[in-house]
């Protein structure tokens, strides 16, 4: 007999969980199918009447869960401050390293007793008049001459941007 009545309940369990979970589906599909009926005013209701509760627990407990984050994600920030300062410090290097270079260049100036010809002279554009024909000659012939103010030693940048400094000057007139 106590195993009839064990059998029972578990039959009116095993009915009210099947009778709980399609109630919940069609209340489900009613909610998805209405806008503004009585399940979203109940759930309005429900909402406003914990409002108060959460704003008053997430102010209690929001500290709590910044202090936990804190602790947990300390090694992530250590982590991230090392590489910010491995970045500092090859930027510090990069800025140190074209100081350097910038120096070197104006001393490789200096010990050339370079000086800034194009302001003194001007830019100057002639064409090509006379190539080469093999790959061997470094000749070229230019439209313009001494009269034009070219001298030897004037820097010549090409079309590709390449710069030489001209080692001879063939005098043409023009």
């Amino acid at each position: 007999m106590a195993r009839r009545s064990s059998m029972n309940r578990t039959r009116s369990s095993r009915f009210r969980l099947a009778l709980l979970v399609i109630t919940s589906l069609i209340l489900i599909t009613i909610d998805l199918r209405s806008e503004g009926g009585a399940i979203d005013t109940a759930r309005g209701a429900v909402l406003d009447a914990l409002g108060p509760i959460r704003s008053t627990s997430a102010n209690v407990f929001e500290p709590i869960g910044g202090a936990w984050e804190a602790v947990t994600s300390y090694d992530d920030l250590e982590a991230r401050n090392a590489l910010l300062r491995a970045k500092v410090a090859e930027l510090q290097n990069s800025v140190l390293e074209v100081g350097e270079i910038e120096r070197e260049r104006k001393a490789l100036l200096s010990l050339l007793g370079a000086r800034d010809r194009v302001a003194q002279v001007g830019r100057r554009t002639a064409r090509v008049i006379d190539a080469p024909i093999s790959n061997y000659q470094r000749t070229l012939e230019l439209d313009k001459g001494s009269r034009d103010g070219l001298v030897l030693g004037m820097p010549v940048e090409t079309g590709a941007g390449g710069s030489r400094l001209c080692r001879s000057l063939v005098l043409k007139l023009n």
